[in-house]
């Protein structure tokens, strides 16, 4: 048997107090798509330009494209129930990191960043 299969076998053994991890949440990725759809369409349909154009920009176009996206991206209100929900996971002044990660992320006009 190699050893990481019976480290692995050991650790199961051992149940959940094995892995000591922090409190954590994921959040859908479409909750972004349903903050872009409540923007009134001018912005909707600003988004998608910028996206549109992000993917044949040159490197001197793509700062001023990316700023605009993020200042669009920036603006979206989030629904209360999620931020609620965030809240109520982490006590005030919790040190958060973030992952960004989707099954669509290497896909043309999708990313999951």
């Amino acid at each position: 048997m190699p050893c990481r299969v019976g480290a692995q076998i050991s650790l199961e053994a051992k149940g959940p107090e094995a892995f000591q991890t922090p409190r954590g949440c994921c959040v859908p990725f479409g909750v972004m798509e349903l903050a872009l759809a409540a923007l009134p369409y001018e912005q909707q349909d600003r988004y998608k330009q910028l996206l549109a154009a992000s993917e044949s920009a040159g490197l001197a176009e793509l700062n001023g494209i990316s700023q605009e996206l993020q200042a669009l991206v920036g603006s979206l209100s989030l629904p209360e129930g999620l931020l609620k929900s965030l809240a109520g996971t982490f006590q005030p002044g919790s040190l958060l990191i973030c992952r960004s990660s989707a099954n669509v992320e290497d896909l043309a006009g999708m990313s999951g960043a």
